[in-house]
């Protein structure tokens, strides 16, 4: 089996993410691995036409992944219980893609992904975005299906 030294959960700050987080959690400790927790925000531009000016934008993202990183610290600090060894980080874009193009760049050995049941909309969407990240990494998924 190969070594297991980064770990990626993918989560959007929900508690409906704990689940996921505990898993790769004990993964990281049994491995002594790296944890990453990303959060991707989704452009609603990049699928509209609508356009607003760059400086604008620039200026919003950067506030927008500045608040959310914040609220990424707080709650790795509430959830990984005095585990040190992560990283938080928070890109724009679809999240498939930000999944996929972080994995790629920081050496992903395991995705941890979650894939809601409550609801037929928010499982269509965590379906969608885990089905897509499937389709286009080649790396290890563990798909842990969040209950209602």
């Amino acid at each position: 089996m190969k070594d297991i030294k980064n770990i990626l959960v993918p989560i959007d700050l929900s508690d409906a993410f704990d689940s996921c987080v505990s898993y790769a959690l004990e993964l990281a400790k049994k491995f002594d691995a790296r944890l990453h927790l990303l959060h991707a925000i989704h452009e609603p531009s990049e699928s509209s036409r609508f356009s607003t000016p760059h400086v604008a934008m620039d200026r919003a993202h950067e506030e927008t992944r500045g608040r959310m990183k914040r609220q990424l610290l707080l709650y790795a600090s509430s959830k990984l219980g005095g585990f040190a060894n992560f990283v938080t980080e928070v890109e724009i874009g679809p999240p498939h893609a930000v999944i996929t193009r972080y994995a790629e760049k920081k050496n992903i050995d395991l995705i941890v992904t979650g894939e809601r049941r409550k609801g037929k909309l928010a499982h269509a969407l965590s379906q969608k975005t885990t089905s897509k990240v499937l389709e286009a990494s080649d790396k290890p998924i563990l798909r842990v299906i969040i209950p209602d």
